[in-house]
């Protein structure tokens, strides 16, 4: 009939496609966008879960905007991203 079939995604999926694709951003990814989205427990699990990463110079956290630093963080999002989606995890 040409119709497609939408498939909705869960509250955990929008949070995860937010936080993946603002931090593969050079902008980065604004924690206020992600609170209006998710709650301010998941953002500051995620502040937490970004901490050893902004101490070891990958990530910076600024005016609550989280970005990685180029482009020593972009060589390891993946690594950064993964640390993430953990925390995110357990907030479940």
């Amino acid at each position: 009939n040409g119709s497609q079939d939408v498939i909705p995604c869960s509250f955990f999926e929008q949070v995860w496609d937010t936080l993946f694709l603002g931090l593969r951003q050079v902008k980065g990814l604004d924690l206020s966008v992600l609170e209006r989205k998710a709650n301010a427990q998941i953002c500051e699990k995620i502040k937490q879960a970004s901490q050893p990463h902004i101490e070891s110079g990958l990530v910076i956290l600024e005016n609550n905007v989280l970005r990685l630093h180029d482009p020593k963080g972009f060589l390891l999002e993946n690594h950064i991203i993964s640390d993430l989606l953990v925390a995110l995890e357990a907030t479940k």
